[in-house]
């Protein structure tokens, strides 16, 4: 809270904000900078044709893709729309990449329990498995139309194909979790900020419940003790998962969707913020690190933002400094304006 001359009533421990930016992998650039081009040239065709007011969604849902690829490239399958309009030769860059995190099926030897079909429930020899961990038989399977031939998405979630194979008296074991460059980032710099204080706990914010789905996964894997709130928690839960990420010493992190943590919520007891995914509206980005630099926190807080470069989130960072400029100075815009994206900031997101 801050006075008429906007110095802070209350004085709080300093808050540090560095950006860790990333490099893509190979197979990631090659996919981003495709889609990339791709939605230029779509948007473009709107400008031209005078219609892009019509298609406004049309033109958010080409900003969102851009975004959710920078986090993990697998975000980008699952969606009907996007998918059946998508070029063949995404998708071999989508599946290139997933067989980049050798994603071959793994088995153990001496279990002899039989790998079930999720579609008709029956014991499948042959069958085809995806990263969801879906199995379906080849009968269900070679019967499933998805609308897009060229697109091998799991009929049960959405999710990419991953591999077939037979059973010959094994059992397969769940695979090692498919990083994506962001969240490999996202695990580098977490043992860095425990090497800076060991007994700190972090708050991980993204703005999908999708990744923090993948997110999660990568830390059950890893062995991390944490707990996570979105906005399918009821109140009851909320509060509970809350006092035992404040009071347990042994749960070091919390995974917030960004919009639930923005609301109502204490989380002094976590002293580093991590921002998976920035949003555009730097208001909202703030109100979530508030939740932890706030009255009643003793620590420095380390915050940081991961960035990939090269990429729109270099731009919404961009585009969050010209909306703070606004927002402070004698032309601030209505809070409406600063929740929607205008044209011009849609021509800086894709430049």
């Amino acid at each position: 809270m801050n006075d008429s001359s906007g110095n802070s009533l209350v004085e709080l421990p300093e808050r540090i904000v560095k950006d860790v930016f990333i490099k893509l992998s190979e197979h990631e650039r090659e996919l981003y900078d495709l889609l990339k081009d791709v939605s230029k040239r779509k948007f473009q065709s709107f400008v031209d044709s005078k219609s892009a007011g019509k298609n406004y969604l049309n033109v958010l849902e080409m900003v969102l893709r851009l975004r959710q690829c920078c986090d993990h490239p697998t975000l980008l399958v699952g969606h009907t729309k996007f998918n059946h309009s998508i070029s063949a030769d995404l998708v071999s860059l989508l599946m290139r990449f997933s067989s980049d995190g050798k994603t071959e099926a793994r088995f153990t030897e001496g279990r002899d329990k039989e790998v079930q079909c999720s579609m008709c429930f029956d014991f499948a020899d042959h069958y085809t498995l995806f990263n969801c961990e879906h199995v379906f038989c080849s009968s269900c399977i070679s019967g499933f139309d998805n609308g897009a031939a060229s697109v091998p998405l799991c009929p049960e979630c959405g999710s990419l194909y991953r591999c077939s194979s037979s059973r010959t008296q094994a059992q397969q074991k769940p695979e090692s979790f498919l990083h994506s460059s962001k969240t490999l980032a996202l695990h580098r710099t977490l043992k860095e900020l425990n090497s800076l204080d060991p007994h700190s706990k972090t708050v991980v914010f993204s703005q999908w419940t999708s990744m923090l789905d993948l997110i999660e996964q990568s830390f059950v894997e890893s062995g991390y003790r944490y707990l996570r709130m979105d906005g399918t928690c009821s109140q009851k839960e909320r509060e509970k998962r809350l006092s035992e990420f404040c009071l347990s010493p042994d749960v070091k992190y919390l995974l917030l969707s960004l919009r639930t943590g923005g609301v109502g919520l204490n989380l002094v007891a976590a002293s580093n913020v991590i921002l998976v995914d920035s949003w555009w509206n730097p208001a909202v980005d703030n109100q979530a690190i508030d939740r932890v630099h706030r009255i009643g926190q003793t620590k420095t807080v380390e915050i940081r933002r991961l960035v990939v470069q090269d990429s729109i989130e270099e731009r919404i960072l961009e585009l969050q400094e010209k909306k703070s400029r606004l927002a402070q100075g004698a032309l601030s815009c209505f809070e409406g304006d600063q929740n929607r994206l205008q044209l011009e900031d849609i021509r800086l997101l894709l430049s």
